[in-house]
């Protein structure tokens, strides 16, 4: 090379430096990400519990009314057995309704905080 090229090559790399206004600016970029890394795990951990508690809750509700003393709420008004049969389809709907929830939640494409 001549010492033209070298001097024009020198420019060109001389100007690829840049100054940073902020010396402490890739401290806080990793900082950040470090920040966002713990936030995800957060998240996961949460998912998870919510299925945990969703399932502890789903097995207390349809062992609820076989619990239940039926035959010592013999009232007036209903029948053991039909009060059984509301109670367990109310907590069938409720199940059902949570678990859409969560489905909806953790699988959709827009966020949704828990």
């Amino acid at each position: 090379m001549s010492s033209k090229e070298d001097i024009w090559f020198e420019d060109i790399v001389g100007q690829s430096s840049q100054n940073m206004s902020n010396p402490d600016i890739e401290d806080q970029i990793m900082n950040r990400i470090a920040k966002e890394d713990l936030a995800q795990i957060g998240i996961k951990r949460n998912k998870q519990l919510s299925w945990i508690l969703f399932g502890i809750g789903t097995l207390f509700g349809l062992s609820l009314p076989h619990l239940i003393p039926w035959n010592d709420l013999n009232t007036l008004l209903f029948d053991p057995q039909q009060l059984k049969m509301t109670l367990n389809i109310v907590i069938s709907i409720a199940i059902l309704m949570v678990f859409g929830g969560l489905v909806h939640r953790i699988f959709s494409k827009r966020r949704i905080p828990l």
